[in-house]
């Protein structure tokens, strides 16, 4: 029987030079610290009559952006804009718009990892929250509550890197 261990042999990469198990001051974090509306607008042009029960359900019209700016050393906001009208024919029936934000700290991260992390990381964590945000609002309006379908911050941003729409000073911004 041999007096070696496997891993002396072989030392895993991800455990560092030595075989050791990496310092967690030193890898990657992120972490949300607070989340919050900044603006929040319900309109409802047509009421009373956009509440009646035997309308067709509406059409709907959604947008979503996502925005991030540094605000302090390793701290972060990340704004989610979202724009939804629903309409019957030609008659608007309402329209919401939110812009909901989070602060985060972000350590030990490159600039890559800094942009990937504002505009897929941070948008997946906040979206849930805005979500509701949207459905209490239409539900107070008078509506049933509007679930937004999830939104694929990744794709989104793989496209927009991929079209060359990033900006690249220092403020991530995309769009949908």
């Amino acid at each position: 029987m041999s007096d070696t261990n496997p891993t002396d042999q072989n030392p895993n990469p991800a455990n560092g030079q030595d075989g050791a198990a990496p310092d967690p001051a030193t890898q990657p974090a992120l972490r949300l610290l607070d989340r919050y509306v900044k603006d929040l607008s319900f309109e409802n042009p047509n009421a009373p009559l956009s509440l009646n029960p035997m309308l067709p359900t509406p059409k709907f019209e959604a947008e979503v952006g996502v925005n991030g700016r540094q605000i302090g050393p390793e701290q972060f906001e990340v704004e989610l804009s979202c724009a939804v009208t629903a309409r019957h024919d030609t008659n608007t029936t309402f329209v919401v718009e939110v812009n909901y934000a989070g602060l985060f700290l972000m350590q030990n991260m490159d600039q890559d990892m800094i942009e990937r992390a504002m505009l897929v990381d941070c948008p997946s964590i906040l979206f849930p929250h805005m979500r509701l945000v949207i459905a209490e609002a239409t539900n107070n309006g008078g509506f049933t509550p509007l679930t937004m379908d999830p939104v694929n911050f990744l794709q989104m941003y793989e496209q927009q890197k991929k079209a060359g729409t990033l900006k690249s000073d220092g403020a991530p911004s995309t769009g949908a």
